[in-house]
């Protein structure tokens, strides 16, 4: 993921989330970043989840550590987390939103 860019994440999942509620966590150091699925999108089969994150949002992230994502559910009464995933955090030259 690069800094000061509008990335759009594709989160593939073992089981479909249709009718769950549930939250894509962007995580590093102190700072969280929660995404609600108002803020994505669920594909077809209910086992993709697309979010797209702004560039304030990206420009947040410190490109000198890496970024930890996780998706938690809540699904017929239960409560479900997917593994941690590391992403590297890339940075650019122009500190602002273009």
């Amino acid at each position: 993921m690069r800094r000061g860019t509008t990335p759009t994440l594709e989160l593939a999942l073992d089981q479909s989330l249709e009718g769950a509620e549930y939250h894509v966590t962007i995580e590093q150091g102190t700072a969280q970043l929660d995404k609600t699925e108002a803020d994505c999108t669920l594909s077809e089969d209910g086992k993709v989840i697309t979010v797209v994150l702004s560039q304030e949002e990206t420009l947040a992230l410190d490109p000198a550590a890496v970024a930890s994502i996780q998706v938690r559910y809540k699904l017929d009464g239960r409560a479900y987390a997917t593994n941690i995933v590391a992403v590297r955090v890339d940075d650019v030259l122009l500190e602002e939103v273009i």
